[in-house]
């Protein structure tokens, strides 16, 4: 069973935001099974794409 892999630009585009965000919310963990590779970042195909904290949503999640 293989994992099929996705890099920050693949994911940026799916869910409609830059590639240096993917590669920020990797960096601070908010991107579940994102692994490093050298200098790139991988992310699992089935990752969804986590709540944005400036939202009213997240911010009522929090509560």
């Amino acid at each position: 069973m293989d994992i099929e892999w996705l890099t920050p630009e693949e994911v940026a585009n799916r869910w409609g935001i830059k590639a240096r965000q993917v590669q920020a919310m990797c960096s601070s963990g908010k991107i579940s099974g994102a692994v490093r590779k050298g200098r790139i970042w991988l992310i699992p195909n089935n990752t969804p794409k986590p709540i944005d904290g400036r939202t009213k949503a997240a911010k009522h999640k929090e509560k």
